[in-house]
């Protein structure tokens, strides 16, 4: 019987123990979770803003792609290059808002600088901001129908529509040249026309200087060259001296629907002198779609075979015939032709003449945005950041 007591007496005082022990495990498990607590709530809450944070970077970064489509449109970059105050425009993505100002870069020409304020939410929560430098890739100098370093002289009565001829010297041009405003201010003198005076055509024939020819830059013909390199429409060395028949020309604008950059450029890759140039013929009854660079002298021999849907100086719908060329040419050295070939787009060539009838026709667009967006990429970034 005293055993039993002693017995009872022990599992009395072990469940006592077991009890402190389990109320004091509960305490402490109590203490951690309550210093937890605030741990995983300051989790959460850094992990919202963290979100919401890169949801603003987002939009912000959404932003400038806006911009870009901005710029791509009409005469946007123009407007926007030449405002003397930054331009803004606001818009709205998903939860968030965006706010993007455009001011000329004047740290160097042709490049407008993009600010972009990216909100989450709209409210105004979260601010990030980005910001970038765009660049025209679109080249400025194919500004008009016909340019020629030198003079422009023609045997027959060509024509020249819708866009206006520059030229260094004289022009001398049996042709009839449209009647279409200016776009620069120039003197008119030192034109000839059936060995008389050339006045009529006067509001838009230009006589220029050397200094004033818009020749293209070293970066516009790299930039030319090393896209042509890589649709395999590059020519150099012994291909400097090219023939381009019709079925050659049809191949490259079939494997390249949207346009092609075909550069023929001097044997030495070097900049075209008179012992240094690529000389280039391309035979009658061609025809070529994209931009057309021979860094020497360039041939057209015969018309065109191609028709094309253009428009003239009022925005109407003309169908044109015979075309050999339709977008940009330009030959450093003597462009030339015979027969009657056609261009719908832009010329410039170090000098002009020839023995044909060529007609030569302004794509008008060109003053508003650049040919074949999709090849050339118009617009393009060149440096991005993030603002602090």
């Amino acid at each position: 019987m005293k055993k039993l007591g002693v017995l009872l007496k022990l599992i009395k005082e072990e469940s006592g123990v077991a009890m402190v022990l389990a109320v004091s495990a509960v305490a402490i498990l109590f203490i951690l979770i309550m210093a937890f607590i605030p741990m995983m709530v300051n989790e959460m809450s850094l992990t919202t803003v963290q979100r919401k944070s890169g949801q603003a970077f987002y939009v912000a970064e959404a932003g400038l792609d806006q911009a870009v489509w901005t710029l791509q449109q009409g005469n946007n970059w123009e407007t926007y290059y030449n405002s003397a105050t930054p331009k803004t425009e606001t818009g709205v993505l998903g939860e968030g808002r965006y706010t993007i100002a455009y001011e000329a870069s004047t740290s160097s020409a042709n490049q407008i600088k993009l600010t972009s304020e990216g909100y989450f939410p709209a409210d105004g929560g979260f601010k990030r901001t980005v910001e970038a430098i765009a660049v025209n890739t679109r080249f400025s100098a194919f500004n008009h129908a016909m340019q020629s370093g030198s003079a422009i002289a023609n045997a027959a009565a060509g024509t020249i529509e819708y866009g206006d001829v520059y030229a260094k010297d004289t022009i001398n041009f049996q042709g009839t040249v449209s009647s279409t405003p200016n776009f620069y201010s120039c003197s008119i003198t030192g034109f000839t026309r059936n060995g008389g005076s050339f006045s009529p055509w006067g509001t838009n024939l230009h006589l220029i200087t050397a200094a004033e020819f818009p020749d293209l830059t070293e970066s516009d013909l790299d930039f030319l060259k090393d896209f042509a390199r890589k649709t395999n429409t590059y020519y150099s060395g012994a291909d400097s001296t090219h023939t381009f028949t019709r079925d050659e020309l049809e191949a490259i604008d079939t494997a390249n629907p949207e346009g092609a950059i075909i550069f023929v450029d001097t044997p030495n890759g070097e900049a075209s002198s008179e012992t240094n140039k690529a000389s280039v013929e391309v035979q009658t009854n061609s025809y070529f779609y994209g931009v057309f660079v021979v860094r020497g002298d360039l041939h057209i021999a015969g018309n065109g075979s191609g028709t094309v849907v253009g428009q003239d100086e009022n925005g109407n719908p003309v169908t044109l015939t015979s075309i050999t060329f339709n977008g940009y040419i330009y030959a450093s050295g003597a462009y030339s032709w015979s027969g009657t070939p056609g261009i719908y787009g832009s010329l410039i060539a170090g000098s002009i003449a020839g023995s044909g009838t060529p007609n030569v026709y302004y794509n008008i667009d060109f003053k508003n945005r650049p040919m074949l967006p999709t090849v050339l990429g118009a617009i393009e970034l060149i440096s991005w950041h993030e603002k602090k």
